[in-house]
């Protein structure tokens, strides 16, 4: 059975260094799991969506591509 971290476990082994940014992971549900590659194809396509998000929205509200996020459950 795998073991779920909860975010402030998390947070942690960031802090102590057991995780750092040359480790390509993130945190889902518990799991820190590995991280796919980005290709120009992806940015491209991220880039894209942000502009026509940002479009859409009105501007009390902004458009947060590929950065942290921490989430009730």
């Amino acid at each position: 059975v795998p073991y779920r971290f909860d975010v402030e476990q998390y947070d942690r082994m960031v802090e102590l260094g057991i995780l750092t940014a040359k480790d390509k992971v993130e945190f889902i549900h518990g799991k820190v799991v590995s991280r796919m590659g980005q290709n120009d194809p992806h940015g491209l396509a991220v880039e894209e969506l942000n502009r026509l998000l940002a479009r859409l929205l009105p501007d009390s509200l902004s458009v947060r591509s590929q950065l942290p996020v921490v989430l009730p459950d």
